[in-house]
């Protein structure tokens, strides 16, 4: 399930200047290097490329005097194969595409391969390939000392301080309270929240907000909608061919299907939709919605059980033995 692309229009990779430009999340010089980074126009997260130093001294120490033996070279292998994937299709340097066509321009001619989007996340093979043959040239520089216990020792303690991402700022997932209300109700069934939020790796169908996927680590129910980088098709068209849930898409904001070509189902459809559906739980977003999906919603009768000012929990069908 991956978006079409041409060789010109394929995800950018790392950017070679990331390779030396510094740690990214230091404790000490992070901030500069980011700061560098978003003058340059380069991302963080997919571009970077940063593997320390030392680590690739060790590395390379270990290529050249042990590139004879099998593990070594496979492990070399890897880092140049898996490097030259991180690069993408056309080599960046300081956030500026140099027009060096690579070899990762032709992924998209080998299936399976083809999935893989972002090039620039082939690092994290590397910087194992690369921990693997530093972790080779350490043990061999150090059997080469009278003692190679404290040579180990002193290196793991540098690479450790210089690839250590600390104090790294960390932000709270947060719950509204609403959510616990669900814990431990007897009624069987999956939570809709509205407007419901569909989407996947390549857009969002409606509007989403992914704090709702942190909450249902709370309530633990099955939920209608959601994220996932790669959908099928085949979800998406059962919810535009069910009555409500296509209605319930169109007043949310999906403009990419064809819903408004159902009426909206009249109260005792949509009730009959809920229970089809195994819907137990509906919450409106009141600030969110948009009038006529809060109207429609209202227009069912269902039974208020919680509110908090922002949002309304519904219960959609009474409980079962």
């Amino acid at each position: 399930m991956s978006q079409p692309y041409f060789w010109r229009s394929a995800p950018k990779g790392i950017d070679l200047a990331t390779v030396v430009l510094g740690p990214p999340f230091h404790g000490l010089v992070g901030p500069l290097v980011r700061s560098f980074y978003n003058r340059a126009g380069i991302d963080v997260i997919e571009a970077g490329a940063w593997l320390g130093v030392l680590p690739l001294l060790l590395a390379a120490f270990a290529w050249r005097h042990f590139r004879s033996e099998p593990r070594v070279g496979l492990w070399g292998a890897m880092t140049f194969v898996f490097f030259l994937w991180a690069l993408g299709s056309h080599a960046f340097v300081f956030g500026q595409n140099t027009a060096f066509l690579m070899p990762g321009a032709l992924l998209r001619f080998i299936p399976i391969a083809n999935n893989a989007r972002m090039p620039g996340r082939a690092m994290v093979v590397v910087s194992l390939a690369v921990g693997v043959l530093a972790a080779i040239g350490i043990a061999g520089y150090a059997n080469r000392r009278r003692r190679p216990g404290l040579v180990t020792g002193c290196a793991a303690i540098l690479v450790f301080l210089e690839l250590l991402p600390a104090p790294f700022p960390l932000v709270a997932a947060e719950c509204p309270p609403i959510y616990r209300s669900l814990v431990g109700r007897p009624e069987p069934g999956a939570l809709v929240e509205l407007p419901l939020a569909v989407g996947d790796g390549f857009s969002a169908i409606t509007p989403s907000d992914h704090r709702r996927l942190v909450c249902q680590t709370i309530h633990q129910r099955p939920v209608v909608g959601g994220f996932v980088a790669r959908l099928s098709p085949a979800p998406l068209a059962r919810l535009r061919h069910d009555p409500l849930l296509a209605a319930w898409l169109r007043m949310s904001g999906d403009k990419t299907g064809a819903p408004e070509a159902m009426p909206v189902p009249a109260a005792r459809l949509a009730a009959e939709r809920l229970e089809a559906n195994g819907i137990a739980f509906v919450m409106l977003h009141t600030l969110a919605a948009s009038a006529e999906l809060r109207q429609q919603v209202e227009s069912i009768g269902l039974t208020a059980i919680a509110e908090d000012g922002e949002r309304v929990l519904y219960l959609a069908r009474p409980s079962t033995p």
